[in-house]
């Protein structure tokens, strides 16, 4: 068995977004300064920054989780 785990690729899909010319900058001056050259990277990093700081939204997910796992008990 390999002591390394093979690399699992996640399915990629093509977004088109809107994004004031502000943000923008400062995201480039941010990625520029951390020594962030993928922009994808930068994206799913901080969206998983915010899904995993969020206590509304970890709150939202437990719940909706709970509702689920009652629903195929009761069927």
């Amino acid at each position: 068995m390999a002591i390394i785990a093979k690399k699992i690729e996640d399915k990629k899909e093509k977004i088109k977004i809107d994004i004031s010319s502000s943000i923008i900058e400062e995201m480039n001056e941010y990625m520029k300064w951390a020594e962030i050259s993928d922009i994808n990277y930068f994206f799913e990093e901080s969206l998983t920054f915010i899904f995993n700081s969020d206590r509304d939204w970890k709150k939202y997910k437990k719940n909706i989780n709970k509702n689920q796992s009652k629903m195929v008990k009761e069927n």
